[in-house]
């Protein structure tokens, strides 16, 4: 990676953690996946990517998108969601869904790591690799913090409350 590409990288890992530590109200409807949008752009347009082309290239790549599921799922079912008097729905990140993020970005940091120092790194690896990670995360986390608003306030259904910001 580049000193641009890591100093990006950190700029916005910084950012998303910035955002999961403090409450912000949440964003419904297509504007939910705004973030994950931007973070998969990035990732495409500034790092790029390639197709794998050995079995562990492949297995890297897969292994990376599940684990980047999982822990979009897990965040979506920890993040703290409330409903202000004003009828504006809340979130903030906790302790642990932050951890969890930084075991998404830190794992892919070890693996490009190991990979290097036995040889054998990978071609889509790298910067393009994590940002599209932490899309597919933040993509799954705002999917499964809409299914809760909608389970814990059905007086209000989801579809119905405002964009936000």
């Amino acid at each position: 990676m580049t000193p641009v590409q890591i100093l990006i990288i950190l700029v916005l890992t910084l950012f998303a953690l910035y955002r999961q530590s403090v409450s912000h109200e949440v964003l419904l409807g297509p504007a939910r996946f705004k973030w994950a949008w931007v973070y998969g752009m990035v990732g495409l347009v500034v790092g790029g990517t390639y197709m794998p082309a050995t079995m562990t290239s492949w297995v890297v790549l897969g292994s990376g998108v599940l684990f980047s599921i999982i822990i979009g799922v897990l965040q979506g079912r920890l993040i703290e969601i409330w409903r202000e008097p004003d009828g504006r729905i809340l979130c903030k990140g906790t302790p642990l869904t932050i951890t969890l993020f930084l075991l998404l970005v830190g794992s892919k940091w070890i693996i490009g790591t190991l990979q290097y120092l036995y040889n054998q790194p990978t071609e889509q690896g790298g910067f393009g690799e994590i940002l599209i990670m932490i899309a597919v995360m933040a993509a799954f986390q705002v999917e499964i913090v809409r299914r809760r608003i909608r389970a814990l306030y059905p007086d209000n259904p989801v579809d119905s409350l405002p964009e936000g910001r």
